[in-house]
This record gives C-alpha cells, sequence and structure tokens, in this order.
C-alpha cells in the first residue's frame, strides 16, 4: 500500500517556497482567528503543512501544538520556528485523526477538510480533541459548484497513487458536516467578503 504522506513530502520543498495565493484573504482570515484566541489558550493545528499559520498564530496563544502526517512538512516548519524564534509552539507527525490524549481550547482546520479522507471523522476527532465549549476554526476550498471544471485535475490526481483525492463540498454541506460533529457554528463566510476559501468558527456544544 502506497504511503499517503509520500506526495506530501515530495511536495514539501516546492510547497514551502510557493507564495500564497490570495495574500489579502490569508491575512484577513488570520486577524479573525486571533479576535478568537487568547495567550492562556492551548491550541492545536492539524494538517499545519509546513508550520507558517502557526508560527503566525503562536504569539497569542499560550502554546500552539502544529501536526501533520508528511515528516519533511514539519521538519521545515520546525525550522521556521527556530529562525522565527518562536518557543511555545511543537511541531509533531501525525496524521488529522490520531490518537491524542491531551485536550485544547481550540482545533484549527485550515485548508485540509477537503483533501482528508473522511470529512466527518476528522471533524468528530477534532471535537474529542477539544474542551467543553472549546472552538473549531477551519477554513476549506467548497469545490462543489467548481466540479466539472476541476475534474481534469481530479482525473490526473488519481493517475498518481499517494495524490490526495480532494472532496468536491458545497458550503452547505461541510457547515452541516460540522454541526452534525456536536458543533455550534458561530461565524462563517469568505473574508475578504467573497474571497478565498469558506471560513468557520464553531464552538463544541456536545
Amino acid at each position: 500500500m502506497a504511503n499517503p504522506a509520500a506526495f506530501w513530502n515530495w511536495m514539501a520543498k516546492r510547497y514551502s517556497k510557493t507564495p500564497i495565493s490570495n495574500l489579502v484573504s490569508y491575512n484577513a482570515t488570520l486577524e479573525r482567528t486571533r479576535s478568537h484566541l487568547h495567550d492562556q489558550m492551548r491550541v492545536i493545528e492539524i494538517g499545519c503543512g509546513t508550520g507558517s499559520t502557526a508560527i503566525e498564530l503562536a504569539p497569542k496563544v499560550g502554546h500552539i501544538t502544529a501536526t501533520d502526517f508528511s515528516e519533511k512538512m514539519i521538519a521545515i516548519g520546525q525550522k521556521k520556528a527556530r529562525k522565527a524564534g518562536i518557543d511555545n509552539i511543537a511541531f509533531e507527525v501525525a496524521d488529522a485523526t490520531a490518537p491524542n490524549v491531551n485536550i485544547y481550547d481550540a482545533v484549527l482546520a485550515h485548508n485540509i477538510l477537503h483533501l482528508v479522507p473522511d470529512v466527518a471523522a476528522t471533524i468528530a476527532h477534532a471535537a474529542s480533541l477539544l474542551s467543553e465549549g472549546g472552538i473549531f476554526i477551519s477554513k476549506t476550498p467548497c469545490l462543489g459548484p467548481q466540479k466539472l471544471v476541476l475534474s481534469p485535475i481530479r482525473f490526473i490526481l488519481r493517475l498518481i497513487p499517494t495524490a490526495p483525492r480532494p472532496h468536491f463540498l458545497h458550503v452547505d454541506e461541510l457547515e452541516q458536516e460540522i454541526t452534525a460533529g456536536g458543533f455550534e457554528i458561530l461565524e462563517s463566510g469568505k473574508y475578504p467578503k467573497g474571497q478565498g476559501a469558506h471560513y468557520v468558527v464553531a464552538r463544541k456544544i456536545t
């Protein structure tokens, strides 16, 4: 069986050097995320990639754990954190539903829910990591309306055994999965208005 992390290990160096495609949207959602965090919080990010978002948010929280199943992505993230002088961050190699005995105040899942094998299981796992009233913050490309246009890319990815199989989610489907996972949605939308992936902040209620 092919190693599912192999594709992202292969992509890691190139990914780390690729500029953010929509910097305005990225910065806007960073600011919205910061507004939901405080300096006593314990935070975990699943699917952190090379750690850029975790490093940006680390000064706002007590501690942040950044996880990804690609060891090469994690290695790059560790180097970036050391270079930035961030000392309240821990990088761990783990997939999006890896067992974890710790409990957190916030779970972040940016640009990953459309790539995981099982969206519902990933959201349920995020809920299991949270304390009562904890928050789940996600940003997800909802590709459902573009399914026909993107079908050739999906076909090409299927020819690569280790490549991800993107979900063509619609916004309403994503939000239904989040609420079914035991959350109450506090805010959602694209920021700035109409730009970027779909951003959701939800509170654990069950």
